[in-house]
């Protein structure tokens, strides 16, 4: 069996996140950037590992969240946006805990529905990037009622930022993409990928999709003797949410267009 490389985890099966992006800032201005992002450092990794996460519920179950503020009192890196990190398609809030090794002030990560122990429908259209971008805009509501917030997401997360941003003017003081998702034209061949696993995971379940992601050539900016890692979306619930990517797209490019880009 052969499967298209992209759609075990995000579309570029990453496990630690990296690699070149562009952000948008609160003056709608583009920065492309091409240095890899800072790994994950050895005292950040011990200041995160204990996160406590709580839930809040929206129309299709809870969303699972956390939040860490690394100030040594409770107004301590509050004159810095608070930022919000999202992972991509199959992974969890773990996968981009590393962006935050240098990000100053508050930060918040989320599980984005069905993903991690977030909950969701079996509904194709609540995974559509549109929908969770509205099921993200509840959750700044509620952890920033008030506050612009920074964005930055990977794959998946990147497309949810993209659709929240323009539906709320104001909200987002800038957004910074990382390893953006395919989209518009590039996107046909990626649908059909995700209907192929889908079609695996309902026909052979989630090891045998995993197992022909395993034969598949890593792009060259990915690590070669990284882990393997399982879609840490439940089985079940799996090929709903491949199917709910499959039929959904970035906004029209008309607005990328419109942004005035720094190089």
């Amino acid at each position: 069996m052969t499967l298209p490389g992209r759609c075990i985890r995000g579309e570029h099966f990453h496990r630690s996140a990296g690699g070149n992006g562009f952000g948008i800032n609160a003056r709608n201005k583009v920065s492309v950037f091409t240095a890899p992002v800072k790994r994950f450092c050895a005292d950040s990794a011990r200041r995160m590992r204990g996160l406590r996460t709580s839930t809040l519920p929206y129309s299709g179950g809870v969303v699972e969240y956390g939040v860490v503020d690394y100030g040594s009192s409770p107004d301590a890196g509050r004159e810095t946006p608070s930022t919000l990190f999202l992972h991509g398609l199959a992974g969890t809030l773990e996968d981009v805990r590393p962006l935050a090794s240098g990000v100053p002030g508050r930060k918040v990560f989320a599980n984005l529905p069905a993903h991690g122990r977030s909950t969701g429908p079996d509904d194709l259209a609540a995974y559509s990037w549109p929908a969770l971008a509205e099921d993200l805009l509840a959750l700044v509501e509620h952890v920033f009622p008030g506050e612009q917030v920074y964005g930055i997401g990977s794959s998946m997360g990147s497309a949810t930022l993209l659709h929240a941003a323009p539906a709320a003017p104001g909200v987002f003081s800038g957004v910074t993409l990382c390893i953006p998702p395919t989209a518009w034209e590039s996107r046909v061949a990626q649908r059909a990928a995700y209907d192929e696993c889908a079609r695996v995971v309902e026909t052979d379940g989630v090891d045998a999709l995993v197992d022909a992601g395993r034969l598949v050539p890593l792009p060259p900016a990915e690590n070669p003797d990284k882990p393997v890692t399982w879609p840490d979306v439940a089985a079940e619930l799996l090929p709903t949410v491949f199917r709910g990517a499959a039929l959904t797209d970035l906004p029209d490019p008309v607005v990328p267009h419109e942004l005035k880009v720094l190089r």
